[in-house]
Order: C-alpha cells, then sequence, then structure tokens
C-alpha cells in the first residue's frame, strides 16, 4: 500500500495554499515523514506514512530566528523519538520538552505562521510516536497534535498528505488498531480540527475521511462517536459537494449511534443526520439506509432532549433543503407525531415549527395561497380542540400536498404489532386532521376500518388515541357521510362477532361527539342513526348487553347534540332548518 495514490490530491492542494500564504515572497521545502517505517511493531509503513515534498511559507526574520532556536533546543528530543531503541522515559521526557517548548507557549508566544511551521517540522517524529508501542506516548503525541497543535495552526493543508494516511492506518482498518479508548478519540478530535482548519481545502481528503467514519462511528465508545458525528458536521459544513457520493455510506453509519444507549450520542447523531440530509436528501433517504424507519422508531424515544432534536432537525430539513416538497411525506409524520409530545414545550416547539413551513410555502407557492390567505387571528370552532387556532394557510396545504401518503402510513401503523406504535401513530392523525380540514373526507373510507378494529379491542392506550381520531374525524367530515359508512358496515355485520360490532357502534359514537351540533339538527342521518339504532338486526340479533349499552350511549350523545343544536338555534333566533338539509 502507498501514501502517492491518496496524497497526490492533498499534494496539491499544500502546494496551491502555501503558495497563496507566502508572506515574504519565496518558499522553502519541508519533507514528510517518509521515513516512518510501517514494518516496525504496530507502526504504519514509510509508504502509507509518508507525504510528499511540500511548499511552505518562509518566516519574517525575528520568527524564522525563533523556528531555529525551538529546533535547535529540541534536535536531541527528536532524535531520541526517531531511535527505535529508545526507553518509553526517555521517549515521555522528548515528548514533554516539545510540548513545553511549543504548543505551552500559548497563542503569545507561538503565533500562528510559527506554528503552521513547527507542525511541519514535528510532525515526522509526532506521528510516528503515534503508532509507538507505548500507549502513554502514543497518548502524548496524540494530545499534542489534537488539543494543543491544531487550534494554534493557520493553515494546516501543507500537514494533510502525510497526516491523513496515518490516521486511516490508525482508525479506518476492519479491526480496532489503537486499542485504547481515549486515544482513539483524540485522534478523532485532530481529525475533527484538521477538516475545520482545512475549510474548502480539504476536498481531497474526504474519501479517506469516509472510509474512518465508516468504522469510528461503530466504535464502541461513546466518545469516539459523538466526536466521529462532530466530523460529519464538519464535512457538510465544508466541503459538501465532494462528499455527496457519500452520503449513502455516512447515513446509514449513523443509524448506529442513533440508536446508542446514551441519549447524548443519539442527539449528535441526529446533528450530524440533519447535515448529511441537506447535503443530498434523495440519496440520505434511500430505502437501503433505514433512515425512515429510524425516524419513525425515535419518535417513540424515551428522553426528552432526543425528541426534541429530532423535531428540530424535521424542521430544518422543511425549511433548509431546497427540493424541500417532495421529502413532505417523509419528513412531516415527525413533526406530526411532535405534536401529541406529553412534555408541552416540545408540543408548541412543533406547532411552531408547522407554522414556520407553513409560512414559507405561502412565499414559495404564492399562486396556490393568495386567494384563501387571512389575515385574522379568528377561532376556528372546528378545530380539534376549543380555543385553538386554526392552523394557517401554508400549513394546511402543505398538510393537504401529502395528504394520502400521510394517511397512509398513519393507518399502516394504527396496524402495528406494538402497541406504543399504534398510539403514536393514532395521535399523530388524530393531529393531522385539523390541518388536512375538509380535505379528509376522500379518505374517510380508509381510516374507518382501522377504527373498527382498534375500538373493538385493544390497548386502552391504543383506544384513547383512536378516539381522538374519530373525535376529528366527526368535525370535519359531514355526518351524511361518515354515519352511512358507518352503518352500512354495521349492517353487513350480522351474525359476526359482538366485539366487532361493538367497534362499529363505538366509532359511531365518537363520530357524533365530534360532530357540530347544527350539522345533526335534523339532518338525514339523525334519522338512519336513530332508525338504525332501533331497529338495526346487527344490535338486536343476539340481546348483547354489550351492544345495547352502546347503543344507548350512541343514543344519549345524538340526543344531547341536537339538544345543543336547539338551544343554540332558539337564542340567535334561528329557525331550525328542513329534514335532509346537511348542517
Amino acid at each position: 500500500m502507498t501514501a502517492s495514490d491518496d496524497g497526490a490530491p492533498l499534494a496539491a492542494a499544500a502546494a496551491a495554499a502555501a503558495a497563496a500564504a507566502k508572506p515574504l515572497g519565496s518558499t522553502a521545502a519541508v519533507a514528510g515523514v517518509d521515513d516512518v517505517d510501517m514494518h516496525a511493531p504496530g507502526g504504519p509503513s514509510a509508504a502509507a506514512a509518508a507525504g510528499p515534498v511540500v511548499q511552505v511559507p518562509l518566516l519574517a526574520p525575528a520568527l524564522e530566528d525563533l523556528r531555529a532556536s525551538i529546533l535547535r533546543s529540541l534536535q536531541r528530543d527528536t532524535n531520541i523519538l526517531a531511535e527505535p531503541t529508545s526507553d518509553r522515559a526517555s521517549k515521555r521526557r522528548a515528548l514533554e520538552k516539545i510540548r513545553r517548548e511549543t504548543v505551552a507557549r500559548g497563542n503569545a508566544g507561538l503565533a500562528p505562521p510559527l506554528a503552521s511551521a513547527l507542525l511541519l517540522d514535528l510532525a515526522r517524529p509526532l506521528l510516528r510516536c503515534l503508532v509507538d508501542s507505548v500507549e502513554k506516548c502514543r497518548e502524548l503525541a496524540a494530545r499534542i497534535l489534537a488539543d494543543r497543535f491544531t487550534p494554534l495552526v493557520d493553515n494546516v493543508v501543507p500537514s494533510l498528505p502525510y497526516t491523513l494516511p496515518v490516521l486511516s492506518l490508525r482508525l479506518g482498518q476492519p479491526e480496532i488498531t489503537e486499542p485504547s479508548e481515549e486515544i482513539r478519540c483524540l485522534l478523532v478530535s485532530l481529525l475533527a480540527g484538521l477538516v475545520d482548519s482545512a475549510g474548502r481545502s480539504f476536498a481531497p481528503g474526504v474519501d479517506d475521511t469516509v472510509k474512518i467514519l465508516s468504522r469510528t462511528l461503530a466504535d464502541p465508545f461513546a466518545d469516539v462517536k459523538k466526536e466521529s458525528c462532530k466530523v460529519s458536521i464538519l464535512l457538510c459544513r465544508h466541503v459538501p459537494q465532494a462528499l455527496v457520493h457519500h452520503v449513502p455510506t455516512v447515513a446509514k453509519a449513523l443509524l448506529g449511534p442513533m440508536q446508542h444507549r446514551h441519549s447524548a450520542v443519539r442527539v449528535q447523531a441526529l446533528k450530524a443526520l440533519q447535515e448529511i440530509v441537506i447535503v443530498d436528501a434523495s440519496a440520505a433517504f434511500h430505502q437501503d439506509t433505514g433512515v425512515l424507519a429510524c425516524l419513525t422508531a425515535m419518535t417513540l424515544d424515551a428522553a426528552p432532549s432526543v425528541r426534541e432534536q429530532l423535531y428540530a432537525t424535521a424542521a430544518a430539513w422543511l425549511l433548509r433543503i431546497p427540493d424541500r416538497y417532495p421529502l413532505g411525506y417523509k419528513v412531516l409524520p415527525v413533526l406530526f407525531a411532535g405534536l401529541s409530545d406529553e412534555v408541552g414545550r416540545l408540543a408548541s416547539g412543533c406547532t411552531a415549527f408547522l407554522e414556520e413551513a407553513g409560512k414559507l410555502y405561502e412565499v414559495e407557492w404564492e399562486d396556490r395561497v393568495k386567494d384563501e390567505l387571512d389575515y385574522t387571528t379568528g377561532i376556528d370552532l372546528r378545530s380539534l380542540e376549543v380555543g385553538k387556532c386554526r392552523p394557517r394557510v401554508g400549513a394546511r396545504h402543505l398538510a393537504r400536498d401529502n395528504c394520502q401518503k400521510l394517511v397512509t402510513r398513519f393507518v399502516e401503523g394504527m396496524q402495528d404489532w406494538s402497541p406504543d406504535t399504534r398510539a403514536k401513530s393514532a395521535a399523530s392523525l388524530a393531529a393531522f386532521i385539523p390541518y388536512a380540514e375538509n380535505n379528509i373526507t376522500g379518505y374517510v373510507g380508509t381510516i374507518l376500518p382501522a377504527l373498527y378494529r382498534v375500538l373493538a379491542e385493544d390497548d386502552p392506550a391504543v383506544v384513547k388515541e383512536t378516539s381522538k381520531v374519530a373525535a376529528a374525524l366527526g368535525r370535519f367530515v359531514a355526518p351524511d357521510l361518515s354515519a352511512n359508512l358507518v352503518l352500512s358496515h354495521l349492517a353487513a355485520q350480522v351474525g359476526s362477532t359482538t366485539t366487532a360490532r361493538a367497534g362499529c357502534l363505538r366509532t359511531l359514537c365518537l363520530l357524533l361527539e365530534g360532530a357540530p351540533p347544527r350539522s345533526l339538527w335534523p339532518s338525514s342521518a339523525t334519522l338512519a342513526i336513530a332508525s338504525a339504532l332501533a331497529g338495526s338486526p346487527a344490535v338486536a340479533a343476539d340481546a348483547s348487553v354489550a351492544l345495547l349499552a352502546e347503543a344507548a350511549r350512541t343514543a344519549h350523545v345524538l340526543t344531547a347534540k341536537m339538544n345543543e343544536a336547539a338551544t343554540a338555534a332558539v337564542v340567535a333566533g334561528v329557525p331550525a332548518p328542513p329534514v335532509g338539509e346537511e348542517g
């Protein structure tokens, strides 16, 4: 294996950066780490660790004198680090002295141009120590490079051709090469510093870095995972175009951290996924990556901090991805799940996110919504909760554009094997219906069968959330339609189990509870319901106490609604509409 294949593009970038940074108009050649012995125990080869000769800027005379003085004082120490027979104590003292004479000076004593030059001068012995058999020597070298040197340097590009291959050999192998978790974390931190400092000039190193990330994101140490997520975020911000072809690889690698037992790791993984999807959403959401299934599962995460980041991530996709609308049906379920979050602050946040997305929709699709824009803050009496403001027109249009796929997804979730998933899917559908409003009418035939099954017999938590779905349908679907569908299904259930018929009656009762009273007084739906409750064979065939109780409850709700409508009509002085007229 040679470094020439991976190092050539980086060498070109290094040379270009050095040429652009010449303060005095002249350059000096600095050799790479071409003498690192790969065949030494635990160490990379000279070919893998070596980099080509690069051109770095000469320093001002005062800084050049200081650089020469420092190098003279460290000559014996660098010789010790280069000598294979040196004992561990000598190597440790040499590294401590290098630290004192360089990075311990801080920003005041080590100007960035001088730090850049010293990094190239000392890269060879420091990188050699990263593969030393003594753990303490490896740790000191990694800490000098990651915590100290990289933050001080103003131009890391010249060091990339021989730093990246060493990091790849220590972190990017199929098996863990570096046994120390802390050192692995330091090395990933070093990589993050290199990406952040190099910026757009890091593009040639993306291939090697993705190879490293595919291993470190699966590292058993939590801190290594978090640092790897940080590297992913930095790549997305600095070199998105170079990362495009690697989006599926990185997105799939992030699934492990997204399911980690530590909530802090899951939060950091979501932040990384947010940026990865923005780079190339279609590739990240490809079915082979499994991202959608993982996001759905995370809506049930026990940690509020994880759910908060999940909702913020979904909102960022809706607001920042240029071609966002084809992805609506993949992203919106997360926010509608958040509307029913048990933490009120998070639920309110999701409402605000949908309002922001709706506002953006109104700007980008002005022709679609200009006739519906309302500038009032009045209360929509048909809202699912009394006193809840009607969603803005852009948010309603966004929901309607994705209505079919969202309803299908929610209904499928209501049939999942897990009660928690069924309950969350039902809650999401109940939150979605006020955004779809009357457009949900076309999907009643898809939703009602799921309501029959759940309300007939299911976990109490699932029944509770499904009841909200039925009540929401009652508010936005005309009783003539919904009642006729339920009654037709009930009539076809003659001879079926009592449980199945009870599910139909409970659905009908909840639809009536959600319906506006004016729509039931009087109407053809009212007469049909009363007739069915009085003499339907499906209700009275076997004189089941449970069915009769459900029928009585439904009749009571119907009577109460009609009385409420009559009282309101008398107060308002409005005559009752003739039978058969819709409310």
